[in-house]
Protein backbone atom coordinates (compact mmCIF):
# COMPACT_ATOMS: atom_id res chain seq x y z
CA UNK A 1 0.00 0.00 0.00
CA UNK A 2 1.54 3.23 -1.15
CA UNK A 3 2.85 6.02 1.04
CA UNK A 4 1.61 9.37 -0.26
CA UNK A 5 1.71 13.04 0.62
CA UNK A 6 -1.44 14.43 2.15
CA UNK A 7 -2.52 17.79 3.50
CA UNK A 8 -5.98 17.50 5.11
CA UNK A 9 -8.63 20.11 4.58
CA UNK A 10 -9.78 22.01 7.65
CA UNK A 11 -13.22 20.79 8.65
CA UNK A 12 -15.18 19.25 11.47
CA UNK A 13 -12.77 17.94 14.08
CA UNK A 14 -9.74 18.60 11.85
CA UNK A 15 -6.71 20.88 11.88
CA UNK A 16 -4.48 21.84 9.00
CA UNK A 17 -0.97 20.41 8.67
CA UNK A 18 1.59 20.55 5.89
CA UNK A 19 3.97 18.06 4.31
CA UNK A 20 2.96 15.23 6.63
CA UNK A 21 3.41 11.79 5.15
CA UNK A 22 0.55 9.40 5.66
CA UNK A 23 0.12 5.81 4.62
CA UNK A 24 -3.18 4.48 3.39
CA UNK A 25 -4.54 3.80 6.87
CA UNK A 26 -3.51 7.19 8.17
CA UNK A 27 -5.65 8.88 5.53
CA UNK A 28 -8.84 7.14 6.50
CA UNK A 29 -9.96 9.36 9.36
CA UNK A 30 -9.82 12.48 7.21
CA UNK A 31 -11.43 10.86 4.19
CA UNK A 32 -14.22 9.55 6.39
CA UNK A 33 -14.82 12.82 8.20
CA UNK A 34 -14.81 14.92 5.03
CA UNK A 35 -17.08 12.59 3.08
CA UNK A 36 -19.50 12.10 5.96
CA UNK A 37 -19.84 15.76 6.85
CA UNK A 38 -21.41 17.14 9.99
CA UNK A 39 -24.91 15.56 9.70
CA UNK A 40 -23.59 12.02 9.30
CA UNK A 41 -20.94 12.52 11.96
CA UNK A 42 -23.70 13.73 14.27
CA UNK A 43 -25.70 10.58 13.52
CA UNK A 44 -22.65 8.46 14.33
CA UNK A 45 -22.35 10.28 17.63
CA UNK A 46 -26.05 9.78 18.31
CA UNK A 47 -25.56 6.02 17.94
CA UNK A 48 -22.91 6.25 20.66
CA UNK A 49 -25.21 8.26 22.91
CA UNK A 50 -27.93 5.68 22.45
CA UNK A 51 -25.49 2.93 23.38
CA UNK A 52 -25.82 1.06 20.10
CA UNK A 53 -24.93 1.02 16.44
CA UNK A 54 -27.73 -0.20 14.16
CA UNK A 55 -25.70 -2.67 12.14
CA UNK A 56 -23.37 -3.98 14.83
CA UNK A 57 -25.52 -4.76 17.83
CA UNK A 58 -28.61 -5.95 16.02
CA UNK A 59 -29.35 -9.66 16.27
CA UNK A 60 -29.69 -9.80 12.50
CA UNK A 61 -26.37 -8.02 11.88
CA UNK A 62 -25.14 -8.58 8.31
CA UNK A 63 -21.52 -8.49 9.50
CA UNK A 64 -21.59 -12.24 10.10
CA UNK A 65 -22.99 -12.96 6.64
CA UNK A 66 -19.83 -14.69 5.44
CA UNK A 67 -18.26 -15.53 8.77
CA UNK A 68 -18.09 -19.24 7.96
CA UNK A 69 -16.11 -18.46 4.80
CA UNK A 70 -13.73 -16.19 6.69
CA UNK A 71 -13.32 -18.69 9.51
CA UNK A 72 -12.31 -21.34 6.97
CA UNK A 73 -9.96 -18.80 5.40
CA UNK A 74 -8.29 -18.09 8.76
CA UNK A 75 -7.74 -21.82 9.15
CA UNK A 76 -5.42 -21.64 6.15
CA UNK A 77 -3.23 -18.97 7.73
CA UNK A 78 -0.07 -19.93 9.66
CA UNK A 79 -0.33 -20.24 13.42
CA UNK A 80 2.00 -18.27 15.64
CA UNK A 81 4.92 -20.29 16.91
CA UNK A 82 7.09 -20.02 20.03
CA UNK A 83 9.03 -16.84 20.63
CA UNK A 84 12.07 -16.61 18.38
CA UNK A 85 10.78 -19.19 15.92
CA UNK A 86 11.84 -18.65 12.33
CA UNK A 87 9.14 -17.44 9.97
CA UNK A 88 8.61 -19.57 6.86
CA UNK A 89 10.55 -18.48 3.79
CA UNK A 90 9.07 -16.61 0.87
CA UNK A 91 6.51 -18.56 -1.12
CA UNK A 92 4.76 -17.86 -4.40
CA UNK A 93 1.84 -15.48 -3.97
CA UNK A 94 -1.56 -15.83 -5.60
CA UNK A 95 -2.34 -12.99 -8.01
CA UNK A 96 -4.31 -10.20 -6.36
CA UNK A 97 -7.00 -10.68 -9.00
CA UNK A 98 -7.90 -13.93 -7.21
CA UNK A 99 -9.94 -11.91 -4.72
CA UNK A 100 -11.32 -9.32 -7.14
CA UNK A 101 -14.97 -9.02 -8.10
CA UNK A 102 -16.97 -7.33 -10.84
CA UNK A 103 -19.66 -4.92 -9.76
CA UNK A 104 -23.14 -5.92 -10.85
CA UNK A 105 -24.74 -2.53 -10.24
CA UNK A 106 -24.83 -0.08 -7.37
CA UNK A 107 -23.94 -0.70 -3.75
CA UNK A 108 -25.59 -3.54 -1.85
CA UNK A 109 -24.80 -3.35 1.85
CA UNK A 110 -25.91 0.19 2.79
CA UNK A 111 -29.55 -0.75 2.25
CA UNK A 112 -29.13 -4.08 4.04
CA UNK A 113 -27.40 -2.46 7.00
CA UNK A 114 -30.05 0.25 7.16
CA UNK A 115 -32.74 -2.41 7.31
CA UNK A 116 -31.43 -3.33 10.78
CA UNK A 117 -32.60 0.06 12.10
CA UNK A 118 -36.05 1.31 13.02
CA UNK A 119 -38.31 1.78 9.97
CA UNK A 120 -38.49 5.54 10.46
CA UNK A 121 -34.68 5.78 10.43
CA UNK A 122 -33.87 3.50 7.52
CA UNK A 123 -33.77 6.14 4.78
CA UNK A 124 -31.32 8.29 6.74
CA UNK A 125 -29.28 5.28 7.80
CA UNK A 126 -28.93 4.20 4.19
CA UNK A 127 -27.60 7.65 3.27
CA UNK A 128 -25.13 7.42 6.13
CA UNK A 129 -23.82 4.00 5.10
CA UNK A 130 -23.59 5.14 1.48
CA UNK A 131 -21.51 8.11 2.65
CA UNK A 132 -19.22 5.86 4.71
CA UNK A 133 -18.72 3.50 1.76
CA UNK A 134 -18.01 6.47 -0.51
CA UNK A 135 -15.45 7.65 2.06
CA UNK A 136 -13.62 4.33 1.84
CA UNK A 137 -13.60 4.42 -1.97
CA UNK A 138 -12.43 8.04 -1.92
CA UNK A 139 -9.63 7.03 0.43
CA UNK A 140 -8.49 4.42 -2.08
CA UNK A 141 -8.68 6.97 -4.88
CA UNK A 142 -6.71 9.59 -2.95
CA UNK A 143 -4.00 7.06 -2.13
CA UNK A 144 -3.70 5.87 -5.73
CA UNK A 145 -5.05 2.42 -4.80
CA UNK A 146 -8.52 2.53 -6.37
CA UNK A 147 -7.54 0.55 -9.46
CA UNK A 148 -5.79 -2.12 -7.39
CA UNK A 149 -8.05 -2.39 -4.35
CA UNK A 150 -11.35 -0.73 -5.30
CA UNK A 151 -12.96 -4.10 -6.09
CA UNK A 152 -10.82 -6.42 -4.00
CA UNK A 153 -11.98 -8.39 -0.97
CA UNK A 154 -8.53 -9.04 0.50
CA UNK A 155 -7.86 -5.30 0.46
CA UNK A 156 -11.07 -4.51 2.33
CA UNK A 157 -10.36 -7.15 4.98
CA UNK A 158 -6.85 -5.74 5.36
CA UNK A 159 -8.36 -2.29 5.88
CA UNK A 160 -10.68 -3.63 8.58
CA UNK A 161 -8.06 -5.47 10.63
CA UNK A 162 -5.44 -2.73 10.35
CA UNK A 163 -8.08 -0.22 11.42
CA UNK A 164 -8.77 -2.32 14.52
CA UNK A 165 -5.04 -2.40 15.25
CA UNK A 166 -4.82 1.37 14.73
CA UNK A 167 -7.53 2.31 17.22
CA UNK A 168 -6.23 -0.13 19.85
CA UNK A 169 -2.66 1.17 19.61
CA UNK A 170 -3.25 4.88 20.06
CA UNK A 171 -3.21 5.68 16.36
CA UNK A 172 0.08 3.85 15.70
CA UNK A 173 0.12 2.51 12.16
CA UNK A 174 1.56 -0.72 10.91
CA UNK A 175 4.27 -0.07 8.34
CA UNK A 176 3.57 -0.12 4.63
CA UNK A 177 5.52 -3.38 4.36
CA UNK A 178 3.47 -4.95 7.16
CA UNK A 179 0.22 -3.90 5.50
CA UNK A 180 1.35 -5.48 2.23
CA UNK A 181 2.16 -8.74 4.04
CA UNK A 182 -1.33 -8.77 5.57
CA UNK A 183 -2.87 -8.10 2.17
CA UNK A 184 -0.88 -10.94 0.63
CA UNK A 185 -1.76 -13.38 3.40
CA UNK A 186 -5.48 -12.65 3.16
CA UNK A 187 -5.34 -12.89 -0.62
CA UNK A 188 -3.52 -16.23 -0.54
CA UNK A 189 -5.80 -17.73 2.12
CA UNK A 190 -8.99 -16.65 0.36
CA UNK A 191 -7.69 -17.96 -2.97
CA UNK A 192 -7.19 -21.37 -1.31
CA UNK A 193 -10.63 -21.44 0.32
CA UNK A 194 -13.12 -23.28 -1.93
CA UNK A 195 -16.14 -21.59 -0.35
CA UNK A 196 -14.71 -18.19 -1.29
CA UNK A 197 -13.62 -19.25 -4.77
CA UNK A 198 -17.20 -20.36 -5.44
CA UNK A 199 -18.75 -17.09 -4.27
CA UNK A 200 -20.53 -14.99 -6.87
CA UNK A 201 -19.35 -11.50 -7.75
CA UNK A 202 -22.29 -10.08 -5.81
CA UNK A 203 -21.39 -12.05 -2.69
CA UNK A 204 -17.81 -10.83 -2.91
CA UNK A 205 -19.09 -7.28 -3.28
CA UNK A 206 -21.18 -7.73 -0.13
CA UNK A 207 -18.12 -8.85 1.85
CA UNK A 208 -16.03 -6.00 0.42
CA UNK A 209 -18.62 -3.36 1.33
CA UNK A 210 -19.17 -4.79 4.81
CA UNK A 211 -15.47 -4.57 5.66
CA UNK A 212 -15.00 -1.16 4.04
CA UNK A 213 -18.02 0.45 5.69
CA UNK A 214 -17.15 -0.95 9.11
CA UNK A 215 -13.51 0.10 8.95
CA UNK A 216 -14.37 3.64 7.82
CA UNK A 217 -17.02 3.97 10.54
CA UNK A 218 -14.56 2.87 13.23
CA UNK A 219 -11.87 5.30 12.07
CA UNK A 220 -14.29 8.20 11.83
CA UNK A 221 -15.51 7.59 15.38
CA UNK A 222 -11.95 7.23 16.66
CA UNK A 223 -10.71 10.44 15.07
CA UNK A 224 -13.77 12.36 16.22
CA UNK A 225 -13.00 11.16 19.72
CA UNK A 226 -9.34 12.15 19.50
CA UNK A 227 -9.92 15.56 17.93
CA UNK A 228 -12.87 16.42 20.19
CA UNK A 229 -11.20 14.86 23.25
CA UNK A 230 -14.23 12.68 23.77
CA UNK A 231 -13.24 9.36 25.41
CA UNK A 232 -16.70 7.93 24.75
CA UNK A 233 -16.14 8.05 20.98
CA UNK A 234 -12.72 6.43 21.29
CA UNK A 235 -14.21 3.73 23.51
CA UNK A 236 -16.98 3.11 20.99
CA UNK A 237 -14.48 2.85 18.13
CA UNK A 238 -12.54 0.18 20.02
CA UNK A 239 -15.68 -1.74 20.97
CA UNK A 240 -17.05 -1.64 17.43
CA UNK A 241 -13.68 -2.76 16.04
CA UNK A 242 -13.57 -5.72 18.44
CA UNK A 243 -17.14 -6.76 17.75
CA UNK A 244 -16.69 -6.38 14.00
CA UNK A 245 -13.61 -8.62 13.96
CA UNK A 246 -15.44 -11.25 15.98
CA UNK A 247 -18.56 -11.11 13.81
CA UNK A 248 -16.70 -11.05 10.49
CA UNK A 249 -14.02 -13.64 11.29
CA UNK A 250 -15.44 -15.63 14.18
CA UNK A 251 -12.38 -15.00 16.39
CA UNK A 252 -11.46 -12.36 18.95
CA UNK A 253 -9.33 -9.48 17.71
CA UNK A 254 -6.65 -10.40 20.26
CA UNK A 255 -6.09 -13.69 18.43
CA UNK A 256 -4.93 -11.96 15.24
CA UNK A 257 -1.21 -11.12 15.20
CA UNK A 258 -0.43 -8.60 12.45
CA UNK A 259 3.24 -7.75 12.85
CA UNK A 260 4.49 -10.28 10.26
CA UNK A 261 1.51 -10.80 8.05
CA UNK A 262 -1.63 -12.37 9.54
CA UNK A 263 -1.12 -15.07 12.14
CA UNK A 264 -3.74 -16.72 14.34
CA UNK A 265 -2.74 -17.13 17.97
Amino acid sequence: MKTIEWTPRVGVGQTACNNERRRLLGLAWAAGAVALGLPAAARAQSWTAAGSSPFLWNNQSPLGLYRSVNTMMLGRLPRTGPAGAQMPGARPRAPLAATDFERTGGSVMPARMAASGAPAQQAELRKTYEAVLDAYLQLLKDSGELARLGSNVAGALTFLVTTAHYVHHGGAELSEAQQELILGDFNDALAQTPAFVQMSHRQRQELFETAGITGAYVLTMYRLGVEQRNPAHVKTAKEVADLAIEQVFGVARSRLALEQGVRVR
